[in-house]
């Protein structure tokens, strides 16, 4: 009988050794999954009623997203949730979806190639900041970008807008 208990308590240790290093090798892979880069820019527009327009822009290349075959295309995914506060708390939230669709013949062009997604915003002169959450759908990729800026009260020339007068 003693035999029998000893070996029943080694299968059992056995077996919980395995089950945690098969944990433990989920888990690693799930924290060495890369980021999924892309890029933030923050741009001032005039309209033409005289107000500052904010430009966000947010670009990622298209060799870093997952595309998923379907039955005659590929499909790339990202979506995208982007949280701005300014000083006194006030919150504007926007969230999209981008899909990308390519054919066989297109996916290796498309692969060298950006996706940009643009929105425009009138915010208050203020500082402000912008928390843009980014991932992609397919392979579960994602990132976190935070960028504070300031929109200003009005925006001046620029020097190369001046026109030479001869």
């Amino acid at each position: 009988m003693r035999p029998f208990v000893c070996l029943v308590l080694a299968l059992f240790c056995f077996s919980l050794s395995i089950h945690a290093q098969s944990y433990k090798s989920r888990e690693s892979a799930n924290l060495k999954k890369e980021p999924l880069e892309f890029d933030l820019d923050v741009k001032y527009l005039k309209s033409e009623d005289g107000r500052i327009l904010t430009e966000f822009i947010v670009e990622v290349k298209n060799k870093d997203i997952a595309f998923k075959k379907s039955k005659t295309n590929y499909e790339a995914k990202i979506k995208m949730y982007a949280r701005i506060l300014n000083v006194t708390q006030e919150k504007i939230t926007f969230e999209n979806e981008i899909s990308i669709f390519a054919n066989e013949s297109e996916l290796n062009k498309i692969k060298f190639t950006k996706t940009k997604y643009t929105k425009i915003i009138s915010l208050p002169a203020k500082t402000h900041r912008i928390d843009i959450i980014f991932w992609d759908v397919i392979s579960k990729r994602r990132s976190v970008r935070t960028k504070a800026f300031t929109v200003p009260e009005k925006l001046g020339k620029k020097k190369n807008d001046k026109i030479n007068k001869k």
